[in-house]
């Protein structure tokens, strides 16, 4: 990711009606129409971003952005950051006792069809983030790529100091890459055997 910083903001140029490649894009990985909307996903018209906005309440704390022009110097992401430290629980429709780590928005919302979810918007996880979760995570999962393997298993077993039902998930694409029985099953996979299949 880039992090850059945030511009003069206006609602004004973005717009919920996706031109046809970012709509594809996202139809790839199977969020839906109203997943869009219920996550506030709009296109930014003057910078040719795909946004997902980042509130804290009703503040608008970032906004991650994938970018669909033809400059081809431009980022592909970018994370514009109006509060360091924020992190967006994406809760999943039911209880759940497993909340997963992931690196990007669009596989949080994939993860929180089932799972509670955060996305990290990059792949560093502080150690406020952790002590944070320790009251009211039983079990969690760090799901990185597999280029971010020696990293995750670092911070997992740094976090398992904290909360011991810990573990690290590395696959060769990201979660929004996956169906959801194939998150579920690579979830279940994670889990002590006793506990397997539950969400």
């Amino acid at each position: 990711n880039t992090f850059l910083v945030p511009p003069d903001f206006s609602w004004s140029r973005f717009t919920t009606n996706l031109p046809n490649l970012p709509s594809l894009w996202l139809h790839h990985y199977g969020i839906t129409r109203d997943e869009q909307l219920r996550h506030n996903i709009v296109y930014d018209l003057d910078r040719d971003l795909l946004i997902t906005p980042i509130y804290d309440g009703e503040r608008l704390v970032a906004m991650s952005g994938r970018y669909f022009g033809t400059n081809e110097h431009y980022p592909r992401y970018i994370t514009h950051h109006y509060k360091k430290g924020h992190y967006k629980l994406i809760k999943a429709p039911h209880e759940t006792s497993i909340l997963v780590l992931c690196e990007d928005v669009i596989s949080a919302i994939k993860l929180s069809r089932q799972f509670n979810a955060i996305p990290l918007l990059g792949s560093f996880i502080p150690d406020t983030l952790i002590l944070s979760l320790v009251y009211q995570v039983p079990q969690l999962r760090i799901w990185l790529d597999r280029d971010k393997a020696q990293t995750a298993i670092k911070i997992a077993a740094r976090a398992r100091q904290y909360i011991a039902n810990c573990a690290t998930i590395v696959t060769d694409k990201d979660p929004k890459e996956y169906t959801n029985n194939e998150i579920k099953d690579i979830i279940d996979e994670s889990l002590p055997r006793n506990n397997q299949s539950l969400s």
